[in-house]
């Protein structure tokens, strides 16, 4: 049995620590933000709804109300879920859209008949990891293309629209052009940028490409949308050959009410960038590393395992929910704020991150008015990730280098000194301000 778990250790790259006997038991959603831990009220940050839609009402009463109707099993062709599928078809832009109570069964059929399945190399908590042949071979751009021309056909491309366990973004532009080039399939796995980017909601794809049709998105239904499950959206040829398990009645119509608020309500996509604008600058004013981030899922980095442990439990213990990534030497603390958290939250938290850090002897050096302001992935910008720490990407490059591969074949010398420039460059600047503004973000000091 030690090997089988040794195994299954090492099968969790990114793992999400804080095992479920070692964080108190959740005893409530009061909504607004917190959650009851114990018997005690709590900030929640640890979780994937951003837009705060898993409590609110309305959404609450829709699950409730089908569930009167229709049962707690449901059917896989009941009207809800067909009615779900139509509903997300049209919000996306896609021609058909399958809906699933168990994302495995929409994923597998992929695994079974794609010869290649490459994934980015820091992506291992999103839907990719339902696809047992995902290589990470996204090291850069360069690394990516030989790797592709190195593949057997046909080649499925998995990227991130947010990185779970970094906030930043994918370069899904030139991601698209190298699947376009190459012929092979470009999949977005929308799980935590729905209902949070784009000038819709509609998620990464929409704020980087806009509507493009040759991409096949993927997402759970378990962040903005409040419920569980997941969903693929693609062209009717591909998406009429996968078949679903049954999504459970109240799952459907909490699904639904969610994707309503998501398209009634765009103030929340514009408070939960405010908020998390307003932790952001907190943490930073204090001295904390959160890295590339420019999305509401902000990491806080620790580099030290048993250190990033005891911070994260005691925050837990004393009020701030949030996630434990233990990696060694890049361990980091995962920070989620919600739309629906005021700001005297926000600064309770920051009071409780730094009260704990200091008590533990780990609160960094501030650095005070320095920080030049960090600009988010808020709709109408082009921002992909930030400046600041570029340190993490470097590391992650060299712990885990993309499989040697044979180049493709030849192209233009223009060409390829565009990607080298653009590899070397994509995460520290993504528009030119940003790049004139890098060597003064970088050092952070105090003069």
């Amino acid at each position: 049995m030690k090997e089988l778990i040794d195994r299954l250790k090492r099968g969790q790259p990114e793992r999400v620590l804080a095992a479920r006997s070692q964080v108190p038991a959740v005893d409530a959603m009061p909504g607004q933000g917190e959650v009851e831990l114990s018997g005690r009220r709590a900030v929640n940050f640890g979780t994937d709804d951003a837009l705060g839609l898993a409590t609110d009402s309305r959404v609450k009463e829709a699950a409730a109300a089908a569930v009167r109707r229709y049962g707690t099993q449901g059917h896989a062709s009941q009207v809800l879920t067909r009615d779900l599928e139509e509903r997300l078809a049209a919000f996306l832009g896609r021609e058909r859209v399958r809906v699933s109570g168990d994302p495995a069964a929409l994923l597998s059929p992929f695994a079974s008949v794609t010869s290649s399945v490459l994934s980015d190399a820091r992506h291992h908590v999103g839907l990719d990891r339902l696809l047992p042949r995902a290589h990470p071979a996204m090291g850069d751009l360069l690394a990516l293309e030989g790797a592709i021309a190195a593949a057997e056909p046909p080649v499925l491309l998995v990227a991130a629209g947010i990185h779970a366990s970094e906030g930043d973004l994918s370069p899904l532009p030139r991601l698209l052009e190298l699947s376009t080039r190459s012929g092979a399939t470009l999949l977005v796995d929308e799980t935590r940028s729905l209902g949070v980017l784009g000038s819709t909601g509609a998620g990464a794809a929409e704020h980087l490409l806009g509507n493009e049709p040759g991409l096949v998105i993927a997402a759970s239904l378990s962040g903005a949308l409040a419920s569980r499950g997941a969903f693929i959206a693609g062209p009717s040829e591909l998406v009429d050959t996968l078949e679903a398990s049954t999504l459970s009645p109240a799952n459907a119509a909490a699904a639904l009410k969610a994707l309503e608020l998501i398209q009634a309500e765009p103030q929340r996509r514009a408070r939960l960038f405010d908020v998390t604008h307003r932790l952001l600058d907190g943490l930073r004013a204090r001295g904390f590393d959160i890295g590339p981030t420019v999305t509401p899922r902000i990491p806080l980095w620790m580099g030290d395992e048993s250190r990033a442990v005891r911070l994260g439990r005691a925050l837990i213990e004393n009020g701030v929910l949030c996630q434990i990534v233990a990696l060694p030497r890049r361990a980091r603390l995962l920070l989620t704020p919600q739309a629906t958290q005021s700001d005297a939250q926000i600064d309770q938290a920051l009071q409780i991150i730094e009260r704990t850090a200091r008590k533990l002897e780990m609160m960094p050096e501030p650095v005070g008015t320095e920080l030049l302001p960090i600009d988010l992935a808020r709709p109408g910008t082009s921002m992909l990730s930030s400046p600041c720490a570029e340190h993490w990407v470097a590391t992650v490059a060299a712990a885990q280098p993309p499989p040697k591969a044979e180049p493709g074949p030849a192209r233009d010398v223009a060409a390829r000194l565009f990607d080298a420039v653009e590899t070397l460059t994509w995460r520290a600047a993504n528009v030119a301000p940003e790049l004139r503004r890098l060597t003064a973000l970088i050092p952070r000091r105090k003069r």
